[in-house]
């Protein structure tokens, strides 16, 4: 393996996930230490984790409900203090959502969806954000959806929150981006 990121780790929060899981075995792959953020599936953090290390990388895995500002703060710390330097956020948790007209939406599955996926990407910005700072930049990576462009029929649970964490990307990008590597 050859690093081909700065010093450092990468988080990917939804690590456990299975596009999280392919997206943290790249990174190995690629040479970087990988923190890996699950919320439910513990099994599946730790055998990636164990992927990981069987290629000769790092990895350690950290529970966090991201839809808990201070969890979020936690476990971002515990990265950084189990593996120093953060330079890259990879956001990738986000609910199974079924699939549904608008109209036929409860408010429990619009909320959930903007809450983990919006509210959380939010939170694991704002607590990573002061740390980049002092480290000369990073990089945030949403995993979203081209469907906010063109609507894919029933996906609006998954499209809507994705299309908030693309626009706070644009933003974090012109505000932040005075700080980058």
């Amino acid at each position: 393996m050859q690093n081909e990121f700065p010093e450092g780790v990468a988080i990917i929060y939804g690590g456990s996930g299975g596009i999280g899981r392919g997206v943290a075995m790249s990174f190995a792959r690629a040479g970087t230490p990988v923190a890996i953020g699950y919320n439910s599936k513990q099994d599946v953090a730790e055998q990636t984790a164990e992927a990981i290390r069987a290629l000769g990388g790092a990895a350690s895995i950290h529970k966090c409900d991201v839809r808990d500002a201070d969890q979020v703060r936690a476990m971002t710390q515990d990265v950084i203090d189990t593996h120093g330097r953060v330079h890259t956020m990879v956001w990738g948790a986000g609910p199974v959502v079924p699939q549904r007209l608008i109209a036929d939406w409860s408010d429990e599955q619009f909320r959930a969806s903007i809450e983990i996926e919006a509210f959380g990407f939010h939170n694991a910005v704002r607590a990573l954000i002061p740390h980049m700072r002092e480290k000369g930049g990073g990089s945030f990576v949403h995993l979203g959806s081209a469907g906010h462009d063109w609507f894919p029929h029933l996906d609006g649970l998954s499209v809507a929150p994705k299309a908030c964490n693309e626009a706070l990307i644009k933003g974090i990008a012109k505000e932040e981006g005075v700080n980058e590597i």
